[in-house]
């Protein structure tokens, strides 16, 4: 079964590539469905295949990314995990927040110094992008010790989601980590 759905995936992609086809649909649906069973089984790894053929065949299908990039972390496959966030932002240029996986890993990864190359054009941007991108970067100068800045993107963050309560919480931290720092 599990060959067969992978098959019929890529034979149905290459006869159809970016056309809506209901057998395509039909089959992509059961490809994700068979995921949640391969997954309550432990089919750790036959799940990642198969969202590998998801990801290709639909490179746009940021569920589909987000599920593959955890499943590679849950299982430690590390290399494998960063290359689909390089993968995702290469493939989805036109997303603002591409580089949102890749910012993900490396602030998971406690390499903060990497998340502001990635995360400070993007939530410059309008509309506003997902408020992890502004936490992410808040909490990346925040642990590197960079104060202003931590707090010049929380604020940009309240600005952009004024209702957001633990970003106003975080601004707030921010101010005491500043005024006992002078």
């Amino acid at each position: 079964m599990k060959t067969v759905l992978a098959f019929s995936m890529l034979l149905l992609a290459m006869l159809a590539p970016g056309q809506s086809n209901p057998v395509l649909e039909a089959a992509r649906n059961q490809m994700v469905e068979q995921n949640d069973e391969w997954y309550e089984d432990g089919e750790y790894l036959i799940v990642i295949q198969n969202l590998r053929i998801l990801c290709e065949e639909d490179p746009t299908d940021e569920d589909r990314w987000s599920d593959l990039i955890w499943m590679l972390g849950n299982v430690e496959a590390y290399a494998d995990q960063i290359a689909a966030c390089y993968r995702y932002r290469d493939l989805n240029p036109e997303k603002l927040d591409g580089s949102y996986y890749l910012a993900q890993f490396f602030f998971m990864r406690r390499a903060y110094a990497r998340v502001p190359e990635l995360m400070e054009p993007v939530i410059q941007t309008e509309p506003p992008p997902h408020p992890n991108c502004f936490r992410f970067l808040t909490n990346s100068y925040q642990r590197m010790g960079y104060f202003e800045e931590a707090l010049r993107v929380v604020e940009a963050h309240i600005k952009a989601y004024p209702e957001d309560q633990s970003a106003q919480a975080k601004r707030d931290g921010i101010r005491r980590q500043l005024a006992e720092k002078r």
